[in-house]
């Protein structure tokens, strides 16, 4: 095989994809069942085996070199793929139905945007979305999962917390040129969402901001009305995450502010126990967790936000 085809040792791009993804030599040597020192020696040996140095530590801690960040992608999709693959194998290429019930805004604006890769991934496996507002019970309706907003109290059931809420400034990128500290929103139209009436409040005072009424400004009924005020230049409305999130990605809105505040409530995938080794389930599960965690990874480098 020429030199220049020739790929890595997989054991030193496994431990670079843990790394890579973690941020920490700890967190994917637990992860891998290793000792830090046998991952260090893994990236070491594939630092030596390319010619460049993947990592480096700052104030932060563990940083991705330039090298690593041109690297970690590739090797991140490439695992992922073998993953699904293997599941697929070893369920014998499951084919069927699996019926999930959600909400509308959320397969519209986080699902739906994803579903492509997943088709490729799992051409056989044909997934029904079911829009509804309404708590699906299990025992009665033919719908095998569903993905529910809330605190994640829904006794008997499994759960998996996928996407928590958060709350944060969002505008226009003309109105972010006059914000450069929250204090500037003093001179701005607040935009409110009727469903959290107490929000901007609530984030008024995680900032530290005084002299700002968190009543006055715009009141909408739902977030999409909010989102479309701020981008059309109205004001500064409280994005709510995962549900601003495209709209970040586009440049429609920006984020002026890295303070966050969290609501309390998530985005869960939640199921019947008998379902538990259904394996077309247990693929959408990986599936959907794999996609939460790609997310969490893209948006924190794009859009870093931090918690009160």
């Amino acid at each position: 095989m020429p030199v220049s085809s020739r790929l890595p040792p997989f054991a030193a791009l496994r431990a670079f994809e843990a790394a890579a993804r973690h941020l920490s030599f700890k967190r994917a040597a637990e992860e891998l069942n290793l000792t830090p020192s046998a991952v260090s020696h893994q990236i070491k040996a594939l630092e030596d085996d390319l010619g460049v140095r993947l990592f480096f530590r700052s104030g932060r801690g563990l940083q991705l070199a330039k090298p690593a960040a041109e690297l970690y992608p590739a090797v991140r999709d490439a695992f992922a793929s073998l993953s699904a693959a293997t599941a697929a194998v070893r369920r014998h290429e499951t084919r069927g139905t699996l019926t999930v019930s959600l909400l509308a805004s959320f397969a519209g604006r986080w699902l739906i945007p994803r579903l492509y890769d997943f088709q490729q991934r799992f051409p056989g496996l044909d997934l029904r979305l079911s829009s509804s507002v309404h708590l699906v019970d299990f025992r009665t309706e033919d719908v095998d999962a569903a993905i529910r907003y809330g605190r994640g109290d829904w006794p008997g059931l499994r759960i998996v917390d996928l996407i928590p809420e958060e709350h944060y400034p969002v505008c226009s990128p003309g109105t972010r040129q006059l914000l450069r500290t929250p204090e500037d929103l003093v001179r701005m139209t607040l935009l409110h969402n009727r469903q959290y009436p107490d929000a901007w409040r609530m984030w008024l005072t995680a900032a530290g901001v005084d002299g700002i009424d968190p009543n006055a400004g715009s009141t909408f009924d739902d977030g999409e009305l909010v989102r479309a005020a701020a981008a059309s230049g109205l004001g500064v409305g409280l994005g709510t995450r995962p549900a601003v999130d495209m709209d970040l990605a586009s440049g429609k809105l920006v984020a002026p502010f890295d303070l966050s505040l969290a609501s309390g409530c998530s985005y869960y995938l939640v199921w019947p126990p008998e379902k538990d080794d259904d394996p077309n389930l247990v693929l959408f599960r990986d599936w959907l967790v794999h996609e939460v965690e790609l997310d969490r990874r893209d948006r924190a480098r794009a859009h870093p936000i931090r918690e009160p």
